[in-house]
């Protein structure tokens, strides 16, 4: 799993790379959210992949090091980014809800952040990956890699509970 910054923006992104298959999520933040938020699957070519889902695609390169080299592309609007490798264990990653049936999805994209604290920026939507997007923010903040819970920023429900992404379905 990596996760890191997309450059200029408020974005993060978050990839699972795993045997043949890789899952991307790109997660706008405040001001990018309806623009630069997408999941998007597909398979490994190596070490590169080139992920499209309709108008967005996110291909990367994946270094011996530990890093990605990519883009992020929605509509023509190209963004370079780095993703740095987490550390196994680490509360660092790309965690999901609803990743078996894309009609509601939730992604979290929790990255290292200053004096050991981490950054978490998330966003959830439902009816289609067409909808609008709801920034989410956890009820606690993530003490392991098992899942913490977030509120959708608008809706009236439970907590959703997001777990770390292992290998999503291809949509």
């Amino acid at each position: 799993t990596y996760v890191g910054a997309v450059a200029g923006t408020d974005a993060r992104v978050g990839i699972v790379a795993k045997d043949d298959v890789v899952i991307g999520y790109s997660c706008g933040g405040a001001i990018t959210l309806e623009d630069l938020t997408t999941w998007v699957s597909g398979p490994r070519n190596g070490q590169s992949f080139e992920l499209v889902r309709g108008a967005g695609t996110i291909s990367g390169t994946i270094s011996p090091g530990g890093e990605i080299d990519g883009l992020l592309d929605i509509d023509g609007e190209e963004h370079v980014f780095t993703a740095t490798l987490v550390e196994p264990g680490s509360v660092h990653g790309l965690y999901g809800a609803g990743l078996d049936d894309p009609s509601c999805l939730t992604g979290v994209v929790v990255l290292p952040g200053a004096g050991g604290s981490s950054l978490v920026q998330g966003a959830s939507t439902c009816g289609a990956l067409e909808q609008p997007f709801n920034q989410v923010t956890p009820t606690d903040v993530p003490a392991d890699d098992e899942g913490f819970d977030v509120v959708v920023t608008g809706w009236a429900s439970d907590p959703i509970r997001v777990r770390p992404v292992d290998v999503a379905p291809r949509y």
